[in-house]
C-alpha cells in the first residue's frame, strides 16, 4: 500500500515538471514606440500599469527584444531582479503620488490662511505704531512667504509625481535604477577618497606636476631672506637728546612658490 502511494506520488511529480516545462512564461519586450510591454502567453499584451496594448500580434512583434539588459547589483549579496524593480517603481509612484496629494493640500490651506489674515488686516485700522498691528502685518507677511513656498514644493511634488507614474508606464525605472546606483556609487567614492586624504601629509595632497622645480631651493620659511637695512630715523631724539635709529617697516613674507 505504501509502496502504491509512493508510486503515485512521483508520477505526479513527473507530470507537473514535464508539464512546467512546455509552459511558456511571460516576456518582457519593446514595442515600436521604445516602451516595454509585457507579452502572456496567450498573446494579449499589456503596459506595466496594467492597460492593454490595443492592435498588438504576437507574430508582427517578434522581432523586438526580450529584455537582457543590464541590473547595477546593490551592496553586498543583495540580487535585485527587473520584476523587484517594477514593484519598488510602483511603490515610489504611489507615495509620489501622496506626496503630490499633501503637498497640494498644504498649499490649500496656506492660501486660505492667507486669505483670512489679510481680511482682517483689512479691516483693522491703520496703527503703524501699534504692537497689535505690527504683529499683525508681520503674520500677513509670513503667510505670503508661506503661501510661496507651498506652491513650490506643490509643483515639485506634482511633477516628480508624474515622473514616477511615467516611469512604471513606460518602463524606464531599469533605467533609472542603474543610474542612481551609479551616482550613489561615485559619491560613496568620493566620501572614501576624502576619508584617507584626511589621513595623508598635506604635501602629498597637492597635484604638483614639477616638483623638481622647487626641489633645489632654500625653504624660506627657516631661511628668511636678511631684512634690509633701510631706517625710518637715524639721529638725535627731540625729547631725550640721546641717539635713536628706528627700522623702516617692511613686509615679513613675499615669497610664492611657483607650484603653488
Amino acid at each position: 500500500m505504501r509502496s502504491s502511494r509512493l508510486l503515485t506520488f512521483f508520477a505526479l511529480c513527473c507530470g507537473l515538471s514535464l508539464v512546467s516545462q512546455h509552459l511558456p512564461a511571460q516576456v518582457i519586450r519593446e514595442n515600436a514606440q521604445g516602451e516595454k510591454i509585457i507579452v502572456y502567453p496567450d498573446g494579449h499584451a499589456e503596459y506595466f500599469n496594467g492597460e492593454l496594448v490595443e492592435g498588438y500580434s504576437e507574430e508582427a512583434n517578434a522581432s523586438y527584444p526580450v529584455f537582457t539588459g543590464y541590473i547595477e547589483p546593490l551592496d553586498g549579496t543583495i540580487a535585485v531582479n527587473q520584476e523587484d524593480l517594477f514593484k519598488i517603481a510602483v511603490r515610489r509612484s504611489q507615495l509620489a503620488e501622496e506626496a503630490s496629494d499633501i503637498a497640494r493640500t498644504r498649499a490649500a490651506e496656506a492660501e486660505h490662511n492667507l486669505a483670512r489674515l489679510e481680511s482682517t488686516f483689512r479691516s483693522t485700522p491703520a496703527a503703524p505704531d501699534e504692537p497689535k498691528y505690527q504683529a499683525l502685518q508681520q503674520q500677513v507677511e509670513a503667510a505670503r512667504r508661506a503661501v510661496a513656498q507651498t506652491r513650490i514644493e506643490a509643483r515639485e511634488a506634482t511633477q516628480l509625481a508624474g515622473e514616477a507614474l511615467t516611469l512604471t508606464e513606460k518602463g524606464g525605472f531599469v533605467e533609472r535604477f542603474n543610474e542612481n546606483r551609479r551616482l550613489t556609487r561615485t559619491e560613496a567614492e568620493q566620501r572614501n577618497t576624502a576619508l584617507l586624504a584626511a589621513d595623508l601629509p598635506y604635501n602629498s595632497l597637492i597635484p604638483f606636476t614639477d616638483n623638481y622645480l622647487a626641489s633645489g631651493r632654500r625653504d624660506l620659511l627657516r631661511q628668511p631672506p636678511p631684512p634690509g637695512c633701510d631706517f625710518a630715523y637715524e639721529g638725535a631724539d627731540n625729547n631725550t637728546g640721546q641717539y635713536r635709529r628706528d627700522n623702516e617697516s617692511e613686509l615679513l613674507f613675499t615669497f610664492t612658490d611657483e607650484r603653488l
